[in-house]
């Protein structure tokens, strides 16, 4: 739940808060009082000061704090003439972390350290010199530029070289385990492959908020470990699961609105494709099913990395990624067309495998090489390239909702 309190209108809050300005005087203060207190309190020139109240820009200057607490905060920001308001946070810290906290002044990537306010109602104390760093997930996601969408493959590459053998060995673990669900959906029986399909994606959430889990441990600098992968089950994996089930409807939901888009219907056989004259019609029922089906992509795309890391419902998990892909369009379209490089040069280097393999099978007079290619090609291409892709959704994540400032 979103939960603000603006001056006047105070709100019950469920959540942890931030404190924002919002860039604003109030209509009754008096601004060159106001400026001038706030310089006092910051050690900010005048010019810092007036941007800071005026430029309409949201900046955090406490957070992750208690509603009670935030509300006192607030009171004493009017009393200066300030404007601001709550914004919700994920995380929680003890009450005693969130009364030693300093007041921290960040504007988007921006930094501006602040003196400590030794209490709600101060307005000057002395200055702290004692320098931590804080993080925490943000409930609102932020707006990057578009070259971000290289940024993002470019520290995944970093963080699979930095631990390229745990990371080989977490992608092969996840390979077994999709060929396990493969072959035992190749039974005869159509039961069998159809709960292989439906268990593999159910369970798909799961492994992979356990992936962003290990991710973001490396990235913390703790030990990279393989089992991380399974840190899916005892990490919110309620809602995980739940995500999964929400993935198999929508799957069994657009693979029946394809068929009927491509112009297909019910008959003996059950629900097949007819053959029809493909109509305006179909082409735009085709182009509705493709946009429902990218507003779901996108809605998944940073869901399950939310659900695990910061332990949110899948309800919120589902808005904030859409929220974040539709915010983040000019740095995904960047991202996309680099992905997009990245198939056709693969595309063009497995077209010469055949002759290759031929070439190899001629020489050698082995047939054993037919048997081994595959799995070279799974060891130079496909660990590698499904690491980076993995790392490179959790370095996105990170990118958007991630933030880390410098405390003063």
């Amino acid at each position: 739940m979103f939960v603000k309190t603006v001056f006047g209108k105070k709100e019950l809050c469920m959540k942890n808060v931030n404190v924002v300005l919002t860039g604003k005087l109030l209509a009754e203060a008096d601004a060159s009082v106001t400026v001038e207190r706030m310089m006092h309190i910051t050690g900010l020139d005048e010019k810092k000061v007036w941007s800071m109240l005026t430029s309409g820009k949201p900046i955090v200057v406490k957070k992750n704090i208690d509603p009670e607490l935030g509300n006192k905060y607030c009171l004493a920001l009017k009393k200066l003439g300030v404007a601001s308001e709550l914004r919700s946070v994920f995380r929680t810290p003890t009450i005693q972390a969130q009364k030693r906290a300093p007041l921290v002044l960040t504007a988007g990537s921006n930094e501006v350290s602040t003196q400590q306010v030794a209490s709600p109602g101060n307005t000057g104390s002395a200055p702290v010199r004692e320098i931590t760093q804080s993080s925490l997930w943000s409930a609102l996601p932020a707006q990057v530029e578009a070259s971000h969408g290289w940024i993002w493959i470019r520290d995944a590459v970093v963080m699979f070289h930095q631990a390229l053998w745990s990371w080989s060995r977490i992608i092969m673990l996840v390979a077994v385990i999709g060929i396990t669900f493969a072959l035992f959906g190749l039974a005869q029986a159509m039961y069998a492959l159809v709960c292989s399909q439906v268990l593999s994606i159910l369970l798909a959430p799961v492994l992979v908020g356990g992936l962003h889990i290990a991710a973001h441990t490396q990235f913390q600098g703790e030990k990279l470990r393989v089992g991380l992968v399974f840190s899916g089950f005892s990490h919110n994996r309620n809602q995980l699961i739940l995500l999964g089930v929400i993935q198999v409807l929508f799957s069994v939901s657009f693979g029946i609105l394809l068929v009927l888009a491509l112009g297909g219907g019910l008959t003996e056989a059950g629900l097949e494709i007819i053959a029809l004259p493909f109509t305006s019609y179909h082409a735009i029922s085709l182009l509705i099913v493709v946009a429902v089906s990218l507003v779901f992509c996108a809605a998944y795309w940073f869901a399950p990395a939310l659900i695990a890391l910061t332990s949110c419902s899948v309800w919120y998990g589902l808005q904030k990624s859409l929220l974040a892909v539709l915010k983040n369009w000019a740095a995904f379209l960047v991202y996309s067309l680099y992905g997009l490089l990245a198939i056709m040069g693969l595309g063009i280097l497995f077209s010469m495998i055949p002759s290759i393999t031929a070439s190899i099978l001629y020489a050698t007079h082995s047939p054993n090489v037919l048997f081994i290619m595959p799995f070279l090609l799974f060891i130079v291409f496909g660990i590698p390239l499904s690491a980076i892709l993995l790392l490179s959704m959790y370095t996105a994540f990170k990118d958007i909702f991630y933030q880390e400032t410098v405390q003063v």
